[in-house]
Order: structure tokens, then C-alpha cells, then sequence
């Protein structure tokens, strides 16, 4: 325990010192050491301090907002100078504010003279538009993941695709994930989807992304997330249809 007050800059920092109150250790603090704070006053530490922990640099009575920044992110318990900052000391709360809607008055947007703003874009059947132009290699789990950077990789290295044969394709990726393959289903009563709808939404979604213009989509068959469960999840229909661009498909396990 020091019994010479040492300056805060020592062990300490305020951030916003017209406002704060309340200080970031930069390195442990034992308990009573005495800080002298930049105003002239003396603080003694009540409890150990750890690097990057906060502690009270005044008095803050029950309710007191404690304030970083500047802003209020807690209401004192009753602080005081020298406690630590936990959760046992203060209540995390933040002052309420009145909703956006009440304060914000837009001016009316005025009429656009000049020409149509234009760029080079693909417009996709479903009225997206993409910048790019991908052939997405789709593997429906993680069991056919390799096959499916296999065949990307072979399209570029081989010359079955080239920018100069395609020159509106701009190449060939796989998908690759670690879902599909005994991927739990949602429980009864949960909100939030199991591993095996969240899979199939997130298959889905990639292959309806506007950059994409085609895809190839991949099973072994045998896992849960095969075409069957698209066919289950998304309905009869064709899938070049469902998803307005081009998509084969591929079962690689007999």
C-alpha cells in the first residue's frame, strides 16, 4: 500500500476529463493506493484494480449517473471515491431519449433534373441486380466440399472457363460450409430455427444472390440437407425456375 499519493497519470487515465467520473486503470492498482488526482484532490483505491477496469474518482451517491466518454452507461449503487466499477457497484442503465421521429424534419427531396444515373449490372429475374457474374458450385454439405472446390478449381485450370471463352462470367467459386450432414432439426417450441432449416435458408440465399448467374448445387444423397429436403423446404418446383437463373444438379453417391 503506497502512502505517497502518486498522480493518476501513474496508474490511471480519464478520458474525457471535463465530464467523466470515473477512471481507466492502465495497469493493476493495489488496494489503498493513494492517487492524486489532476484537480489537486486524493483518492485511496478501495479494492484492487485490474488493468482496463474502471473506478470511481468522486463521490457518486445512490442513482448518480456514472459517465465515460462523457456518456452516462450505469447509475451509481453508491460509490465512493476509489471504489471499482462493477457490477456489484453500479446498475447498468442508459437515459432514456426521445425517439428519432419526434426531433427529425427532413426537407422535401427536391425533383431530379439530370440524366438517369446508370451502371453495368446484370438485372436477375426477380428484379435484383448484381455486379458480378459468378458460376456458384453449391455443395448441399460439408461431405461434398472438396468435390465442389475440385470442379471450381478444374473450370479455371483446365480452360473450361476462361474470361476470354465467358467474358460475361467473371468466374467459377464453390461454396464452401461445415452444415448438412447430421445437422440437428429445431426442437419443438424453439424461435429460433435448427442447423438444419438454417442450412438450407443459407444455401438458398447464396444461390438467389444477384452476383450469382448460375449455379451447380451438389449431394452425396445420403445427407439430411440433400435435394429431397430442398424439395420439402421450397416446394415442387423446378429449381431454375424457383430461383430465376440456371441450376443443375449433381449426386456424386449412387
Amino acid at each position: 500500500m503506497s502512502m505517497t499519493p502518486i498522480p493518476l497519470r501513474e496508474f490511471a487515465t480519464i478520458v474525457d476529463p471535463e465530464h467523466d467520473n470515473v477512471a481507466v486503470a492502465i495497469k493493476a492498482v493495489p488496494a489503498g493506493t493513494q492517487i492524486l488526482l489532476p484537480g489537486g484532490s486524493i483518492i485511496q483505491i478501495t479494492a484492487a484494480i485490474r488493468p482496463g477496469h474502471r473506478f470511481a474518482t468522486r463521490a457518486l451517491p445512490n442513482g448518480t449517473w456514472v459517465r465515460q466518454y462523457g456518456q452516462p452507461f450505469a447509475r451509481s449503487r453508491g460509490l465512493r471515491p476509489g471504489d471499482p466499477i462493477t457490477g456489484e457497484t453500479v446498475q447498468s442503465e442508459t437515459p432514456a431519449v426521445d425517439a428519432l421521429a419526434t426531433q427529425y424534419h427532413p426537407s422535401p427531396l427536391s425533383p431530379w433534373e439530370g440524366p438517369i444515373p446508370t451502371f453495368q449490372g446484370f438485372v436477375r429475374a426477380n428484379g435484383l441486380t448484381g455486379v458480378r457474374n459468378w458460376v456458384l458450385i453449391v455443395p448441399v454439405s460439408m461431405c461434398a466440399v472438396h468435390e465442389a472446390g475440385q470442379i471450381a478449381l478444374q473450370a479455371e485450370v483446365t480452360g473450361i472457363y476462361s474470361r476470354t471463352r465467358y467474358p460475361n462470367v467473371d468466374g467459377v467459386t464453390a461454396l464452401r460450409h461445415t452444415g448438412g450432414c447430421g445437422c440437428p432439426y429445431a426442437k419443438d417450441g424453439e424461435l429460433t430455427p435448427g442447423a438444419y432449416t438454417a442450412t438450407l435458408r443459407m444455401l438458398a440465399q447464396h444461390i438467389r444472390h444477384p452476383n450469382v448467374g448460375a449455379a451447380l448445387m451438389i449431394e452425396l444423397g445420403c445427407e439430411k440437407t440433400n435435394f429431397a429436403a430442398f424439395k420439402a423446404a421450397f416446394g415442387d418446383a423446378d429449381l431454375t425456375t424457383r430461383f430465376g437463373k440456371p441450376v443443375a444438379r449433381l449426386t456424386i453417391q449412387a
